[in-house]
């Protein structure tokens, strides 16, 4: 997953041993207690260090009640006591029942956070992500508020792909933060995790475990398209790397009819701030989470332009070479780093399309990978071949059939080997075409 630059004066953004330490310094200056995975222990402090119990306990005094008065008739006195000394944890039911008789929200009684307050810092959360901030995120990384589990994510996404294991460290202690959440809330640590196992190159248990939480959430009736988003668009560049075409084209299908477009994102948190000063704080909120969630989809920019390739496969399968030439378009846009792979996929359209002119200029200058200049071959001989230049043709098939037999997938070898051996038979060369069919498919028989 790709995010956006970081700003110019953030130090070490992506270090891993900077993530790790830095989150566990601010938790530290926030006076809680990390486990040696970066986890808040229950019972932790608050915002300012506050334990729960000396929350409830100072919440109390200021109401002027007495432990018997804030405890019935719903619970004892005794049971107040051993909650205000740290002996209890209460149920969250009993948290519902002491915040409202000391007249403040659930979510201020359990971290010490007012609702205005609470707000201001998933602003800060959301404005990290719009720009990679990892210093902010690492600051609200701290503690056992949802918002830490967030900012987690977040740092994960950062360390990939240099570094699976580090990120692969955050998502797990997001997802076990997030565990007494709403499926889709716990879905977003989940492919997070799933990311790191495919930049391990465990891509099958990735696929997995990506199916698994597209179930779970389609299941338990929490089907969340912003969530889905990432799950789709994680599972199909899993498919594509086991050779699994057609799934892979239709998890990206899916992925991609439920991202909208970036720049909402943008407009989501102008929204926002403007409902939190005129004082709306609830519509404040649930625009706050859609700039989020319209950020996070920018920073699938990779896993997005693998599902914009694969969405390209399936639709030239089926022979929709418009909608293939469409898609590669905007995957080029959004994978830089496969430009080469990319161009000799779309010069394979063009030719297709019968723009053999258009599919010879995206192959000028090609480079690198043995398998794509193969492939770059290819197109160039049956171009030349259209364009009535036989002895250039069979030059440039000649060339893919070697590059195909060094390395590749077999099908490739097969398939140009076939198309050198129609034009040697075309030429009245068929003795050497038979002793080309031959010799590939013993090539293609011993690796099967």
């Amino acid at each position: 997953m790709t995010t956006p630059a970081p700003a110019p004066h953030d130090p070490a953004p992506h270090d891993p041993v900077w993530i790790r330490e830095n989150t566990r310094i601010m938790a530290q200056d926030s006076g809680e207690n990390p486990d040696p995975n970066g986890i808040m222990t229950p019972g932790g402090g608050g915002a300012d260090g506050e334990t729960f119990g000396e929350r409830i306990r100072r919440l109390r005094v200021q109401s002027g009640l007495t432990q018997r008065a804030l405890a019935e008739p719903g619970y004892t006195a005794a049971y107040v006591s051993s909650v205000e000394a740290g002996r209890r944890e209460p149920s969250g039911e009993a948290m519902a029942y002491f915040a409202e008789r000391l007249g403040v929200a659930v979510g201020e009684l359990r971290t010490g956070e007012a609702p205005g307050d609470d707000l201001l810092l998933d602003f800060e959360l959301v404005e990290a992500l719009a720009v990679g901030d990892a210093p902010a995120l690492g600051r609200l990384a701290a503690g056992e508020h949802p918002r830490a589990a967030r900012a987690r994510i977040a740092l994960g996404h950062l360390a990939l792909p240099a570094r699976p294991d580090d990120a692969l460290a955050l998502f797990e202690a997001a997802e076990r933060l997030l565990a007494a959440s709403p499926p889709h809330h716990r879905a977003e640590a989940v492919v997070g995790r799933a990311a790191a196992l495919r930049h391990r190159g465990d891509a099958r248990y990735a696929a997995s475990v990506l199916v698994a939480v597209r179930d779970e959430l389609v299941r338990t009736g929490y089907p969340a398209p912003g969530v889905l988003v990432g799950v789709h668009a994680q599972l199909s560049v899993c498919q594509s790397e086991l050779g699994d075409d057609e799934a892979a084209a239709g998890s990206a299908a899916a992925a991609l009819a439920l991202c909208g477009p970036v720049e909402a994102a943008a407009l989501h948190l102008a929204v926002a701030r403007s409902l939190h000063s005129a004082g709306h704080l609830t519509e404040a909120a649930y625009a706050l989470e859609s700039a989020r969630l319209a950020y996070s989809h920018m920073g699938l920019g990779v896993e997005l332009g693998w599902c914009h390739r694969a969405l390209a496969r399936g639709r030239r399968r089926d022979g929709d070479l418009d909608g293939a030439a469409a898609a590669l378009e905007r995957a080029r846009a959004l994978l830089p780093a496969a430009a080469g792979d990319l161009a000799v996929d779309l010069a394979e359209v063009r030719y297709a399309q019968g723009r053999t002119e258009a599919a010879l200029s995206l192959l000028d200058g090609l480079a690198g990978d043995p398998v794509r200049l193969a492939r770059a071959e290819r197109v160039r001989g049956l171009a030349h071949l259209r364009a009535g230049d036989p002895e250039t043709a069979r030059r440039h098939l000649a060339a893919a059939v070697d590059g195909h037999r060094r390395s590749g997938p077999r099908y490739a070898l097969a398939q140009v080997a076939g198309d050198l051996a129609d034009l040697l038979v075309s030429e009245g060369r068929a003795d050497e075409a038979l002793e080309l069919l031959r010799s590939t498919v013993s090539l293609v028989d011993g690796v099967t």
